[in-house]
C-alpha cells in the first residue's frame, strides 16, 4: 500500500466526515478527529457511487479512481472495505447520545458523544444510549478501576499485556441506568463533571496524547476515587 501512488484532486466538502479512532481518545474526552472522505450523502451511506456523478462529479471521479487502486491490491470493493460487516451503514445517521470507547489496550478510554455527526472507526466501540445523563453514567463506569480488574484477565494477551478489549465490558453485568438509584445519578454526575473538566483543559492542552492522558488522571483524581468507591458498591 505505501508504494501506491497518491491520487490527488477537488472532491466537494459534502463528503468530508470526522473520524473518531483509538488515538482521539483521552479519559472521558475527544482530543481530535480525523478527516475522511466517504460516500454519505444527509447521514446515509450511498451504495451506487456512480448514481452521484451529476450531482458531484469530483468526488465521483476521486472515488472511483481510488476504487480501481483499492481493487487491484484486495478482493473487494473501496466500499466494501469501509463498510466491513457493515460497520459504517450500522453507525447511520448518528446517534445523538453514544458511549465510545478504544477497541484495545490495558485501558480503557471512555468518552460520550453528544450530537457529533463523527463516524467512530474500527479502533474504537460505540454504544447508543437513550439520554445524556446514562451516558454519563456509562462512561463513569468504563473508566473505573474496577472494571479494568474485571476486563484485562478475560483480555488476549501478548508481549506488551492485555491487548483487545472488544465488547467485553458490556459482557460484565452493569446495571441498566436508572434514575431513581442514587448510586446511578451519583455516576452520572460525577461522569458530567469529568467531561466537563476534561472539556476544558484539551481546549487550552497542546501536549502529547500520552502526557494529556497522564495530566487528565490528576485533574480527575477526586472525581475518579469516587467512581471507584462507587462502582464496587454495583460491581
Amino acid at each position: 500500500w505505501g508504494e501506491m501512488p497518491d491520487i490527488e484532486g477537488l472532491v466537494e466538502e459534502e463528503f468530508f466526515n470526522q473520524v473518531v479512532t483509538g488515538e482521539s481518545l483521552v479519559p472521558f474526552g475527544v482530543r481530535d478527529t480525523k478527516t475522511a472522505v466517504l460516500p454519505i450523502v444527509n447521514g446515509e451511506l450511498q451504495d451506487q457511487v456512480s448514481d452521484l456523478e451529476k450531482l458531484f462529479p469530483y468526488f465521483a471521479e476521486r472515488w472511483e479512481a481510488c476504487d480501481d487502486l483499492h481493487k487491484k491490491l484486495a478482493d473487494m470493493t473501496l466500499l466494501d472495505r469501509v463498510d466491513y460487516q457493515r460497520t459504517l451503514r450500522k453507525q447511520l445517521p448518528t446517534k445523538k447520545f453514544r458511549v465510545i470507547y478504544n477497541s484495545a489496550g490495558s485501558k480503557i478510554y471512555p468518552a460520550k458523544l453528544v450530537g457529533e455527526p463523527w463516524v467512530v472507526s474500527n479502533k474504537c466501540y460505540w454504544i447508543e444510549t437513550e439520554s445524556e445523563d446514562e451516558a454519563d453514567y456509562l462512561t463513569a463506569i468504563l473508566s473505573s478501576t474496577r472494571i479494568i480488574e474485571l476486563v484485562n484477565p478475560l483480555q488476549a494477551s501478548g508481549n506488551y499485556g492485555p491487548r483487545d478489549i472488544h465488547r467485553i465490558p458490556f459482557e460484565l453485568p452493569i446495571p441498566r441506568y436508572d434514575s431513581m438509584i442514587q448510586v446511578h445519578r451519583e455516576l452520572s454526575e460525577l461522569g458530567k463533571i469529568s467531561h466537563q473538566k476534561v472539556s476544558s483543559y484539551l481546549k487550552a492542552s497542546k501536549d502529547s496524547l500520552r502526557k494529556q492522558r497522564m495530566q487528565i488522571n490528576g485533574i480527575l483524581s477526586t472525581e475518579q476515587s469516587r467512581i471507584d468507591e462507587a462502582v464496587r458498591t454495583l460491581l
